[in-house]
């Protein structure tokens, strides 16, 4: 995994140390957990002539996602990587609805604002919500490392001036032949095809070079939404880079594929952000990053209350933002130890002012969880987390051997199901395989899974259906939890998969052929228990409504 931040006792940043290392110190007493994401330790005592090595912020612009990086131009080393996903789309899509619900009770004249645009002056490099929003995230994020780590320079990807290349612009449709300015109608070509071109059309200029004229056409239609975005918040980003002190490197988006193809490293948005500006290092140390994921969420927003679809309020207004010493968006960890909410819960919050909170967990929704069990990890920043390996690129990293020994590693449930490009994960206890696999068109905070199980080297004897807890439930007798031990189903074994899936589906269709005659007798919520013939004992979980599939 990427390096560990350390600040001494007095918050200063240090060189940044191993993983390993920040698990003996924090093990030792010597040092406690600063923050969680990106994960930095603080030390205990304060370090004398400490050694610091400067490190260069490079970032790569997106208008979704920009990647980011921390580079040592000694070694070449990347200590850390991360991939940040903006929320501009969704800001839009918030001002749109809000717009829409505002001119719908103008429209009834109803109780409303009176329009304010006429008389509204906006000062100058004022941007719209969606483009500041991807200013300030990426702005936020170079000031924390900033503050992590020794950073002595920034880089930062931009369109910059090339000059002295033999090319010159072309209108595909001809200005003669009413073309527009448009970027979209735009080209390069050398001197020589831009005179024989002259003002033809392009269809048939290049009539006999049918795949380059599909070419073009296609990059016509392409839209510039994504190419708008970037430029127009490219220099606004710039300039207040140059406010944070530390000077600013610009690099082109060719310089950046230069040497992203002479290093040899994957089109990620990571991998580009380590390859801008002409500082790149003749060789980049990737061992062992793995880049943090992380998605801009907000941090609320200033709506009293939720509207229906014409508009009118359908719930009560906000109350207090912080219950019980928390507040929605906190990362939580929740140990129940009875009851029938019994278990541990990890995820971000819901807070109610009855003390009862909603944990989202990676597996759904728990609610009805009392402040009581919950303990706070780290505030909500109005970021998301989520730090993942890349197959492709670890891939070219390892030897073979390696790669396939760090792929089929064994390790949590919840980890395999999301690794494995199946959404399924398999476990072996004694002469029996367990397979759980994440059906899809389930709703994401209540999601369905199904349990099948045979013996080694033969087909599936037992399968259900059922919520997450109720199958490691059907577990336990087996000495099986969700902590450990299971591996993710890789690409090679699809046609295992496909016909344990087929197996699955001709069980379930026996099943519910048999309890068919039942349906009417059976009370909502009822459990189950089918045994077919010649098979064994497949345990059914609460029905979910009538009619429907349910083994």
């Amino acid at each position: 995994m990427s390096h560990v931040f350390v600040l001494d006792c007095a918050k200063q940043p240090l060189d940044q140390v191993h993983p390993g290392r920040a698990r003996l110190l924090l093990k030792q007493g010597k040092a406690a957990v600063y923050r969680r994401y990106p994960f930095c330790i603080i030390l205990k005592h304060l370090v004398e002539r400490p050694m610091r090595h400067p490190l260069r912020v490079k970032r790569d612009p997106g208008s979704k996602t920009t990647g980011l990086a921390l580079v040592n131009d000694a070694d070449g080393a990347v200590v850390w990587a991360a991939e940040l996903t903006h929320r501009g789309q969704q800001i839009t899509r918030a001002l749109h609805n809000r717009r829409a619900a505002r001119r719908n009770r103008r429209q009834r004249k109803t109780r409303y604002r009176k329009p304010r645009f006429e008389n509204r002056r906006k000062r100058k490099g004022t941007l719209p919500p969606s483009q500041e929003s991807r200013v300030c995230n990426t702005l936020t994020w170079v000031c924390r490392l900033m503050r992590l780590c020794p950073v002595n320079v920034i880089s930062q990807g931009a369109y910059c001036d090339a000059r002295e290349i033999p090319l010159e612009l072309d209108h595909i449709y001809p200005r003669s032949r009413n073309g527009s300015n448009r970027v979209s109608n735009l080209t390069l070509a050398c001197h020589g095809c831009n005179q024989r071109k002259s003002n033809q059309d392009i269809h048939a200029f290049l009539k006999h070079d049918s795949a380059r004229l599909a070419r073009i056409l296609v990059h016509m239609k392409a839209p510039l939404k994504d190419a708008a975005a970037v430029n127009t918040t490219r220099w606004a980003l710039f300039e207040r880079l140059k406010a944070c002190g530390l000077p600013v490197e610009c690099g082109s988006g060719g310089r950046t594929k230069y040497n992203r193809e002479t290093l040899g490293m994957p089109k990620t948005h990571w991998a580009d952000a380590a390859c801008v500006g002409a500082s790149t290092p003749e060789r980049l140390d990737v061992q062992g990053v793995v880049p943090l994921q992380i998605t801009a969420t907000g941090h609320g927003n200033w709506q009293m209350c939720r509207m229906d679809r014409y508009g009118f309020p359908r719930t009560a207004p906000k109350r207090h933002k912080c219950v019980q010493g928390f507040q929605t968006g906190d990362l939580l960890r929740a140990v129940v130890n009875d009851g029938k909410k019994a278990g541990t819960y990890l995820g971000k919050v819901a807070v109610r002012t009855s003390g009862s909170f909603n944990i989202a967990t990676s597996h759904g929704t728990a609610q009805g969880i009392n402040h009581r069990f919950c303990r706070l990890i780290a505030r909500a920043d109005g970021y998301s987390y989520y730090q993942r390996k890349e197959g492709a690129f670890f891939r070219g990293i390892y030897s073979p051997d390696e790669y396939e020994r760090e792929r089929s590693a064994p390790r949590p449930l919840a980890d395999a199901i999301a690794q494995s490009p199946f959404a399924a994960a398999y476990i072996e206890r004694g002469e029996n395989w367990f397979l759980i696999t994440r059906l899809e068109g389930q709703e994401a905070d209540a999601p369905i899974y199904s349990l099948s199980s045979g013996a080694r080297g033969q087909d599936v004897d037992m399968f259900g259906m059922g919520r997450w807890k109720d199958l490691l439930d059907a577990l336990a007798p087996y000495g099986i939890s969700e902590q450990g031990g299971w591996c993710p189903v890789p690409p090679e074994r699809r046609d295992w998969l496909s016909r344990t899936q087929q197996q699955e589906d001709a069980m379930t269709e026996q099943t519910s052929a048999a309890m068919k005659p039942h349906w009417g007798s059976l009370p909502k919520g009822a459990h189950l228990r089918v045994i077919l013939p010649g098979r064994g004992k497949v345990q059914g979980k609460k029905r979910r409504k009538r009619g429907g599939r349910n083994t």
